[in-house]
């Protein structure tokens, strides 16, 4: 994964990963923060851990959410040569966020509006908000964020040999 946690797509697609990678293992420190852009209620990922038997996850934030001195975002972490490749390999126009699951799918862009995880004036939703929205399969933000985490799961599975059968198998 990179993202910036400046950037309002980033923060809706983090809903997604967080959802789809936590049926695989656990993280920790993953801390609340808001982007810069639009202000929307997300994760951060930068300074996280995770855990699995299954899936290794390497986030990249590579900006943060605040305005540095020369007037440009804060920069947080840097691509190693490897992920540097494979990110201009497949996302020659340097798009986040940017996923790519085992070489075998990569995902450029959110794979929903981030407008999903606003009111109906444009005000950005409270992390609580969003969260307890997941219950209601109805809703479109629980439509969104665990329609993404499905199809991020199914991505999983592919890589891990359908592995483990309870997540794989649902």
């Amino acid at each position: 994964y990179i993202g910036g946690e400046y950037c309002p797509n980033c923060a809706a697609e983090r809903w997604a990963m967080l959802n789809a990678l936590s049926r695989f293992g656990t993280f920790r420190n993953v801390s609340q923060i808001q982007s810069y852009e639009g202000n929307i209620s997300t994760l951060s990922f930068y300074g996280s851990g995770y855990t699995s038997p299954y899936v290794d996850f390497v986030p990249v934030e590579i900006e943060g959410n605040t305005i540095g001195n020369a007037g440009n975002y804060v920069p947080l972490q840097s691509l190693t040569s490897a992920q540097q490749q494979i990110f201009q390999t497949d996302d020659s126009g340097g798009s986040i966020p940017f996923i790519d699951v085992g070489n075998r799918n990569t995902l450029v862009g959110a794979s929903y509006q981030y407008a999903t995880l606003e009111d109906g004036s444009g005000n950005p939703l409270t992390w609580q908000t969003i969260a307890s929205s997941l219950g209601d399969t109805h809703s479109p933000i629980a439509q969104s964020i665990l329609g993404t985490a499905n199809y991020l799961t199914a991505a999983l599975c592919a890589i891990t040999g359908q592995q483990p059968g309870s997540v794989c198998n649902a």
